[in-house]
């Protein structure tokens, strides 16, 4: 007989689930350690040295002897998934629900307040049943060591598919940037101000970036392994990152589809893989761009958050209470959309599990609590942001005609007509075709296809907490100016469409059906599916191109930034065409072109005026050849002192000799190229 003194200790978690929070709690204090070190001016050494020793306490706090305990496994310490009793509407409630869900995503594709309405009601009425008054029965997911196996088979097999996949993307200037001022000065503040310009004195080109720590980590693998910023990035977080996806999306699956998780990590994967068709669609920021913060928010740490949530409102513990805490501070390391989209989904999905009771409103409070150091971060932030959009609007009205002031503000109205916002996001995300209707669909529809459950609270719940509040057409102005920004179409991104996906996908598995007709109905949806984008993610179409693991850059360009940037002395202000100089700022001892990238350097119109920013303009366009300017040699041999330029790459062109000349006058010196010509001063 057991000591009734002796407090039982937790069950084991399967390796899968331990792996996703012990990954989730590292970055988490990582984050810390960073935002620590910006807020007090440190280094990234300084932030390494407090990570080391914080993390060092912590391992031996968790390692401590403790007395009382034993290994029994009660009470388990994975949550249940909870399946459906008492109260059940019958089908016509459900059958109703699905049809009115498919045609409204059809029929009201150009009537967006309508369709939003439309979602509002059957979300609604459909949370009253199955959220509000079904009562429920614990089930355990089903557990085995082939399950687990495969599992992590198709982590290492994703681990190989981000390693091959081969897709640009120019944000990498700015986020590579980061990392490599980082690791070539340690010893210097964190994120104190621009890194890209060599300009002293200007700050990073927009404050939210301060709360970001997933570059500062590929600076520190960087710092410490030797190895390049872009390798860091490319390789080493891409594969930690690609094989967290399956397991991350394992952890919240075990909680929706009990029986068949597995089977509906497959389906998300399918569905992220197989869709690529529109850029900013959610499997663009998977396995094609998964070295992005972004991308391991949307595809790691948005699931992690949602099963956490689920399971601290069924079952409060500390150890529940700091994973979601823990989560949602990584994923604002990742990306400062999770300032107002991490405590979104762990409200929405608490709120579909908690259990109606008195206590409901306490348990759903302690979640609230979980999301107060994101939350505060934010509002900190909130007037830095406030204040720097109306000086810049302040500023571009005082250069702007009357004419010109009042088109930029119709245009601004047009934008937040009800309904505008809610189009264009869906627009951006999901595409304007059948996609569209497909993800509309199953928004509104999803949950009449899932057995009872927490997998059909979920689908009630959360998109009608979206749908209701971040969609909500009539307050779209106030959401992006004081929650979501000026990428509205971000709200989406706690709008669970992949797990809706997922779930509609294996509802022949779930709906307790025969063998013989629900593995057929499945092979057809899970091919019917197929048929719905115009092209995967991983197709040509889509910009990837498949090859040996490396950089994942345009070879010819980045090769040629390469050669220039190692001919020119660290630190000096250069000039190169654009396709050249977005990747300039991406090596270690970077240098400075004029322009990196337009959408950053114009941010800093109110710093630096606008006759630089035209000048910098006018400087890259004749190197470039594309100079309309007539009076264009005159200004480029102003801009020469201007900004005491020490290395100009050329594209030869019939323009060119133009270029030379000048080049000549101010005493460069031709040192390299044929097709591309390096000039450095002398």
């Amino acid at each position: 007989m057991s000591d009734p003194s002796v407090r039982p200790g937790p069950a084991r978690e399967p390796w899968s689930e331990r792996v996703v929070d012990a990954a989730c709690f590292v970055f988490a204090l990582w984050t810390l350690c960073c935002h620590a070190g910006v807020a007090i001016g440190g280094s990234l050494w300084l932030a390494l040295g407090v990570f080391a020793a914080a993390g060092t306490g912590v391992l031996f706090w968790l390692w401590r002897p403790r007395a009382g305990t034993s290994t029994a496994a009660w009470p388990p310490a994975e949550p249940a998934a909870l399946t459906g009793a008492a109260v059940a509407p019958g089908l016509v409630l459900r059958v109703g629900g699905a049809a009115l869900g498919v045609a409204g995503a059809w029929l009201l594709r150009g009537n967006p307040v309508a369709l939003w309405w439309l979602g509002l009601v059957l979300l609604g009425v459909a949370s009253v049943f199955f959220v509000l008054r079904e009562r429920l029965r614990e089930e355990a997911p089903v557990r085995s060591g082939r399950l687990e196996a495969a599992l992590w088979l198709m982590g290492i097999a994703l681990v190989g598919v981000a390693l091959v996949a081969h897709r640009v993307d120019l944000d990498d200037s700015f986020y590579l940037n980061l990392a490599v001022a980082s690791a070539d000065a340690p010893g210097e503040p964190l994120l104190a101000g621009d890194t890209l310009h060599g300009v002293p004195g200007l700050p990073l080109h927009h404050p939210v970036y301060a709360v970001h720590s997933w570059e500062l980590w590929n600076a520190a693998l960087s710092l410490l392994t030797g190895i390049p910023v872009t390798a860091t990035f490319h390789l080493l977080s891409a594969a930690i990152a690609a094989l967290l996806v399956p397991l991350a999306w394992a952890r919240l699956f075990r909680r929706l589809a009990p029986r068949h998780w597995l089977w509906a990590v497959v389906a998300v994967l399918w569905v992220l893989l197989v869709a690529g068709d529109v850029h900013r669609w959610y499997g663009n920021f998977a396995f094609v761009r998964i070295w992005q913060g972004k991308s391991v928010f949307l595809s790691v740490l948005l699931p992690v958050i949602w099963s956490a949530a689920l399971d601290f409102a069924r079952r409060p513990s500390r150890r529940a209470f700091w994973l979601l805490a823990a989560a949602q501070v990584a994923a604002v390391g990742c990306t400062s959309t999770a300032l107002w989209a991490g405590p979104a989904a762990a409200l929405s999905a608490a709120a579909c599990a908690v259990p109606l009771s008195p206590r409901a409103w306490r348990r759903i409070g302690a979640v609230a609590l979980t999301s107060a150091y994101v939350l505060l971060l934010g509002l900190g932030l909130q007037h830095a942001v406030v204040e720097e959009r109306e000086m810049s609007v302040s500023a571009q009205a005082d250069r702007a005609s009357t004419e010109q002031a009042e088109r930029k503000r119709a245009t601004a109205e047009r934008r937040h007509v009800p309904g505008a916002q809610l189009t264009l996001s869906l627009d951006r995300v999901t595409g304007t075709g059948l996609m569209q209707t497909v993800c509309v669909a199953a928004v509104l529809g999803a949950w009449a296809l899932i057995p009872p459950g927490l997998g059909r609270r979920f689908a009630c719940g959360v998109p009608l907490a979206v749908w209701s509040v971040l969609l909500n057409p009539y307050f779209s102005y106030e959401l992006a100016r004081f929650v979501i920004g000026g990428s509205s179409w971000r709200a989406l991104w706690v709008l669970p469409i992949p797990a809706l996906l997922a779930l509609v996908l294996t509802a022949p598995l779930q709906l307790s059906l025969r063998r013989s007709v629900a593995v057929p109905l499945a092979v057809a949806a899970f091919l019917g599916f197929a048929f719905v984008p115009a092209y995967s993610a991983l197709s040509r179409d889509n910009g990837v191109r498949l090859g040996r693991p490396g950089p994942k850059v345009p070879i010819e360009n980045h090769a040629i930034a390469r050669h220039f940037a190692a001919r020119v002395p660290p630190g000096s202000v250069v000039v190169a065409p654009r396709r050249f100089s977005v990747w300039l700022p991406t090596f270690h001892d970077r240098l400075f072109p004029l322009i990196g990238r337009d959408a950053y350097l114009i941010r800093f119109q109110r710093q630096l005026g606008g006759q630089n920013l035209a000048l910098r303009a006018l400087m890259t366009d004749f190197v470039s050849g594309r100079s309309e300017e007539p009076d264009a040699a005159r200004h480029f041999a102003l801009g020469l002192r201007r900004f005491g330029v020490a290395g100009v790459l050329v594209s030869v062109r019939p323009e060119t000799a133009a270029v030379r000349r000048v080049l000549r006058e101010f005493g460069f010196e031709r040192v390299a190229g044929t097709k591309y010509e390096i000039w450095l001063s002398r």
